[in-house]
């Protein structure tokens, strides 16, 4: 890689913001674009005016490239891997680099290397998630989704499948969350039954309504 190329990466990461969106990238066979582009947010000053950063569908999330992202978007608070090639190993590298100091909202939607484990820990270290999306990802059924609501701290909301999980199931999940009750369970009913969304919405009980 030559070293203009490197440096104008560097200058043009420093000006995105407040939204990096490589999911137009996502057909790109070779997924050292996306390693390579997430790897460069670190370096030369980093992103610091990305707030929400989207990988939907995309290949090369490695943990490296991960922990780069934690490190060089100081300001980052949405982070979008839907449909992405994220394993446990690249999630806690960005839980451990950083990322649980500010992350807000996650989207794991159709992540399917992640484990429940990864899933629960980020929940319960990243203290200021208040949204967790998780449609269409088959470790999140209704007891790893009891085990999550139960470790996080401010969650608010948690979008699954209910073809995964039913309703009932949804308000005894709310119900193990220490201090916190359901407010809300809303469907989203799309073309495919089975893919229909349920929205979790909790909040605590001392205010009485939702978030």
């Amino acid at each position: 890689m030559c070293k203009d190329w490197v440096a104008y990466t560097d200058a043009w990461l420093r000006t995105v913001g407040p939204s990096l969106d490589l999911s137009k990238a996502a057909g790109d066979t070779d997924p050292y674009l996306i390693t390579a582009t997430l790897q460069a947010t670190a370096t030369g000053g980093g992103c610091p005016k990305v707030w929400h950063l989207s990988t939907r569908g995309c290949t090369g999330i490695t943990s490296g490239a991960l922990a780069a992202v934690a490190r060089g978007c100081p300001a980052l608070t949405h982070l979008d891997l839907a449909h992405s090639d994220v394993n446990d190993e690249g999630l806690i590298a960005f839980l451990h680099a950083g990322g649980v100091a500010r992350l807000q909202e996650l989207d794991i939607t159709g992540c399917n290397h992640l484990s429940s484990a990864s899933i629960t820990a980020a929940a319960s270290a990243c203290v200021k998630l208040t949204t967790l999306i998780a449609t269409q990802c088959i470790a999140v059924d209704s007891a790893a989704l009891s085990n999550i609501v139960a470790a996080a701290h401010h969650l608010v909301e948690v979008r699954v499948d209910l073809a995964a999980i039913s309703r009932d199931e949804m308000a005894r999940v709310a119900a193990v969350g220490q201090g916190k009750h359901v407010v809300d369970v809303c469907s989203f009913d799309g073309d495919d039954i089975a893919a229909s969304m349920c929205c979790l919405v909790l909040a605590d009980e001392e205010g009485g309504a939702c978030m």
